[in-house]
């Protein structure tokens, strides 16, 4: 019997509440460890190049965690699966504030990057078996707006608890209210997902795990030495045959670690290029913008965070409001909209000069983030509803780390170009080419949503 059939609306609501305000948590503290890092470095007396493994390392294990939790969330009951997830989070939140080293500070962030792993990926499949179809488009929206807040309210909050008690107070106040969270998912959490008795394929996780830590180890090494040096080339060539393996053997199992003949589906299929086009363009501006503003003109953190605000905002008003246009019209009208202001935003941005007016970068940049609002979550909501009740585990999955392969790549890739062209001429100019250069992907997603992204609603 359908687990949804069950439960009343309020019990919907309940459920959806407990996993999403642990989703928040887990964002937030994902986003605020870049404000504490050089009050990490002064503590502890260690380099730039050390300490950013406590954000590098959390992704780097979000990425091989997040293709294990499509087993974990077939195979174990959702409820004891959320509170076991939230507890390794919270140790983890534990472990780093009252860390006496760097070792047990990255420790804790492994551990929280474990749980947080799980809790994502739950928080987007509880909605896809909890709602109908015609309320998933809003209730994402809805989800985006609540993540979407976390990267904007983090670095400034956590600026002013760690001006005024140190950094460890940012993981004390997280450990309250993980406690507060942990209360209300033993009061209000339920099993909302089928489980089956599924054997662990050890071999599968050790591939995909090689296989991921080699692309994301030699992407992430790709700003500092060279695309031929054993640095980069050689990960990068050990990742993507590790993970042909993986693939090769994923496809001949009669019960795969991870099914990625999901791909056989044209919808998902599109919705999960169109997510990695998007994430590739996003994460490389959001790298390119605090370089422009700080490195290139000059101007503090707080003028950076400044004129990224609007932008953040209008990508946080947008959100819901697409998501009710999603349930209204479907996906392609607003897939080929916010594909068109992600190229005009880009375009604009790829004149910068050096007295190139600041209201003008923030009216690009919102234009930028209102392309995002557009798509993000509606492609996601698009491509998951394409499957079957028992394959989102899968999808999510799927979807979210391509992604995050996607954004590493953008990132990596369009730094290394603005770096590359700086050397030669200026830094200006480097990043002015850096958008130019992502301007021409946002073009290939404007035509990707033209001839490839269907009049069909799903």
């Amino acid at each position: 019997m359908d687990e949804k059939t069950q439960m009343s609306s309020k019990e919907q609501v309940q459920v959806f509440g407990v996993v999403l305000s642990a989703c928040i948590l887990c964002t937030l503290l994902q986003t605020v460890m870049n404000t504490a890092l050089p009050a990490v470095m002064k503590e502890f007396q260690i380099s730039a190049a050390t300490v950013q493994w406590l954000t590098s390392g959390y992704t780097l294990t979000l990425g091989v965690m997040t293709p294990l939790t499509a087993y974990l969330l077939k195979r174990f009951p959702t409820r004891k699966l959320y509170l076991t997830s939230l507890l390794f989070f919270t140790v983890g939140i534990l472990f780093s504030a009252l860390a006496n080293s760097f070792t047990v500070l990255m420790l804790g962030r492994i551990l929280q990057a474990i749980g947080s792993s799980v809790i994502v990926s739950m928080t987007q499949v509880v909605i896809f078996h909890v709602f109908p179809k015609e309320k998933r488009g809003s209730m994402m929206g809805l989800y985006g707006l609540a993540i979407g807040a976390a990267p904007i309210l983090a670095p400034t909050l956590a600026g002013i608890v760690i001006d005024l008690w140190g950094w460890r107070m940012v993981f004390l106040i997280s450990l309250g209210v993980a406690a507060l969270t942990i209360l209300l998912g033993l009061l209000w959490m339920r099993n909302v997902l089928e489980t089956a008795r599924q054997k662990f394929d050890s071999l599968s996780m050790a591939e995909c795990s090689v296989g991921l830590c080699g692309i994301m180890i030699g992407l992430g090494n790709i700003s500092t030495y060279a695309f031929f040096s054993a640095y980069v080339a050689l990960p990068l060539l050990i990742g993507i045959g590790v993970t042909l393996l993986f693939s090769f053997r994923q496809l001949k199992q009669s019960e795969p670690f991870l099914n990625l003949t999901l791909f056989k589906n044209r919808e998902f299929t599109a919705g999960t290029i169109g997510s990695m086009l998007l994430y590739a363009g996003m994460m490389g501006a959001s790298v390119l913008i605090p370089l422009y503003v700080q490195s290139a003109r000059g101007l503090s953190a707080t003028t950076s965070g400044i004129v990224t605000l609007p932008g953040s905002v209008v990508m946080l008003l947008v959100n819901p409001f697409a998501g009710k246009l999603y349930d209204k019209m479907g996906i392609r009208k607003l897939f080929i909209l916010g594909s068109a202001l992600m190229l005009a935003g880009c375009l604009g941005m790829s004149s910068l000069t050096m007295d190139t007016p600041l209201l003008l970068v923030v009216i690009m940049f919102a234009v930028r983030q209102a392309a995002i609002g557009c798509m993000m979550m509606p492609i996601a909501t698009w491509a998951m509803s394409t499957l079957d009740k028992g394959a989102t585990a899968d999808g999510t999955a799927i979807l979210t780390s391509l992604r995050t392969i996607a954004g590493s790549i953008g990132s990596a890739v369009f730094v290394s170009l603005s770096s590359a062209i700086a050397g030669a001429t200026s830094l200006v100019h480097g990043l002015s080419i850096s958008f130019l250069g992502i301007s021409i992907l946002a073009a290939v997603e404007v035509v990707f949503a033209i001839c490839f992204v269907g009049k069909k609603r799903v």
